[in-house]
């Protein structure tokens, strides 16, 4: 499986809370090899792969909590709810041993055949959980490489079928990010004075 994402996050320190908008691509790629006679006197054996390849785009809403754990390394938590805006698959069957025969149409692949995916919802829905570490790269702290890493575990299939295909993903990500608040970094102790005692004038 392979996933890519263009992200955007709004960060609210108040609730702690990260709200992400972004499109991903999951490309999914299923081979079934399979041996079998290529001539009516069984004198030679053929090794055929049978591969289909998904691209399937969903545009998705991912809002997570956040909690600190150690310093500058977080946990966060939430659901993942997406729009699926297409769904495409390729199938072909290939022809890999022996090297010396070919398919009735002279090459080493037929059954070539591309269309869209059917009974697809147009609603995904998924939990998302993950960890990011937070690596101050300016000296105010506002510039900060955040490494991250994330397990998605898909809810609903992605055909209204009564077979069970569910996208299951690990991502790893590297951002950068930028406070505005020029707040200190995170892990930061600050120090609070007492107030001082301050006491009206008295008549006796």
């Amino acid at each position: 499986l392979f996933y890519c994402s263009f992200l955007f996050i709004l960060y609210s320190p108040l609730f702690c809370t990260v709200h992400s908008l972004f499109s991903t691509v999951p490309y999914c790629s299923f081979s079934i090899l399979q041996t079998q006679t290529i001539d009516d006197n069984g004198v030679a054996t053929g090794i055929f792969e049978h591969k289909i390849d998904t691209r399937i785009s969903v545009l998705t809403f991912e809002p997570t909590a956040s909690f600190v754990l150690l310093n500058y390394l977080q946990l966060y938590g939430g659901v993942s709810l997406g729009a699926v805006t297409s769904a495409t698959y390729t199938q072909t069957e290939t022809l890999l041993s022996p090297s010396d025969v070919v398919f009735e149409n002279d090459t080493r692949v037929r059954n070539r055949f591309s269309d869209k995916i059917s009974q697809v919802p147009v609603l995904q829905a998924a939990l998302t959980a993950g960890l990011t570490y937070t690596i101050p790269i300016s000296n105010d702290g506002s510039i900060c490489a955040v490494p991250e890493v994330a397990y998605t575990f898909g809810l609903t299939n992605i055909v209204s079928t009564n077979d069970t295909w569910k996208i299951n993903t690990l991502r790893f990500g590297l951002g950068i990010s930028y406070n505005f608040l020029k707040s200190p970094p995170l892990g930061t102790t600050i120090q609070i004075e007492p107030p001082s005692e301050n006491r009206l004038p008295t008549k006796r």
